[in-house]
């Protein structure tokens, strides 16, 4: 350097240094504010909460903005991880034994591992809310070799692996992954709608996709319910005797048909043999167990009336005998009168109808051939007529050949 060059740095006046910020520490309290001062400043932004120091030496950070807002945003990152997870924020109880009771009751409630309250409502308040809110946005796909593609907006895991404590005669421990409540109470009038649970499926015109559901259920059984075991469970709690007016229900209520013409309501495809249907053993139904606009099945009856419509026993492909029992007597006997099927020479109407009753009542009936008349089912049997034909009395009675 030169000399009149060094002399000329010399002789620059000094710029002026704004004041240093300062961070101060409270000397009191159960966690000791650390507050950083701004001198430059005026007024309530002067100073900035950073956050606590704890009795036991911890920093606790304040991550509350001026604004109301708590904003931790990460750059991502790229490389690979080894670990099982990778986590960009993550909170971690590494060991939880904390007596939780309501003192005034002495009833149990929960520990929480991650607690979001928000209180909204009032003059000025506009918008739906979410108090957890999950968003998973994918701008690209991801690499060829990738062994695990499935990309979940909110996970939810509930995991024992020592059980607790319970035996076979008292059981103890409800496990559940995920649960969502809603609550109304009792000065909430004239609400549109209360869902604990509500799944969107939104697929536009013109994407491609081979499966959609808006709720799947997949089992992995190791081992079932002694009480109860289903895929899907649908009950009540204690205390309140009205139940849902559906069990489930089908239908435009949110603006949109569920089906289209195409559609089945309910499909089977996996199993080719199964115990049961639909399997209520204990329940009367005072309505109908199956109503459509021309078929309708209940406790009584059944009704087909449609133009046209048939009923078909048997199997065809393999012989037997079908038939309908009929039960009159009011007594536990296999039946009072018998309508049997048999035969057949594999073209239509070649089979043999047979009824098994003690007689036959057709009043006003003309018969297409006659029949035979006997006295009695003696002189019936002496004339080789077979179980089951049908003979005429003297006075027009008709009976059937036993």
């Amino acid at each position: 350097m030169s000399l009149l060059l060094s002399l000329a740095l010399l002789a620059a006046p000094a710029v002026a240094q704004p004041p240093a910020a300062q961070i101060g520490l409270d000397t009191a309290g159960a966690c000791r504010r650390v507050t950083l001062r701004d001198p430059a400043k005026a007024g309530p932004d002067k100073a900035v909460a950073l956050g606590c120091v704890g009795t036991d030496g911890q920093f606790r950070p304040n991550l509350f903005s001026p604004d109301g807002k708590t904003n931790a945003v990460s750059p991502g990152a790229t490389g690979i991880s080894r670990a099982g997870e990778y986590n960009y924020f993550s909170t971690e109880v590494l060991s939880d034994r904390v007596s939780q009771t309501v003192p005034t009751s002495g009833q149990s409630s929960k520990v929480n591992g991650i607690n979001s309250l928000l209180n909204f409502g009032g003059p000025g308040t506009r918008g739906g809310r979410h108090a957890i809110k999950g968003t998973l946005v994918q701008l690209a796909p991801t690499e060829a070799d990738n062994p695990d593609r499935n990309y979940v907006g909110v996970q939810g895991q509930s995991v024992s692996t020592t059980g607790d404590g319970g035996t076979p005669q008292t059981p103890r421990g409800a496990y559940f992954g995920m649960s969502s409540i809603t609550q109304i109470r009792a000065r909430s009038r004239n609400l549109l709608n209360a869902t604990a649970f509500e799944s969107n499926v939104d697929t536009e015109p013109g994407s491609t996709l081979l499966f959609r559901s808006g709720i799947q259920i997949a089992d992995h059984v190791g081992a079932r319910g002694s009480a109860f075991d289903a895929a899907l469970s649908i009950s009540g709690l204690n205390g309140r005797t009205l139940g849902a007016k559906n069990a489930v229900l089908i239908g435009s209520q949110n603006g949109g048909n569920a089906l289209g013409p195409d559609s089945t309501v309910l499909r089977v495809t996996d199993s080719p043999v199964l115990e049961n249907g639909f399997y209520a053993p204990d329940t009367i139904f005072t309505g109908y167990l199956l109503r459509s606009k021309f078929t309708a099945l209940n406790d009584t009856g059944l009704s087909l009336l449609k133009p046209n419509a048939a009923l078909e026993l048997g199997s065809q492909e393999t012989p037997g005998t079908p038939y309908v029992d009929l039960h009159s007597s009011g007594r536990a006997t296999d039946y009072d009168a018998r309508i049997i099927a048999s035969g057949g020479t594999g073209k239509t109407g070649g089979g043999t109808v047979t009824v098994v009753a003690a007689s036959i009542n057709l009043p006003k009936v003309l018969l297409a051939m006659p029949l035979h008349v006997h006295p009695d089912n003696a002189a019936a049997i002496a004339d080789g007529d077979p179980v089951g034909q049908v003979y005429r009395t003297a006075t027009g009675v008709l009976m059937v050949r036993y």
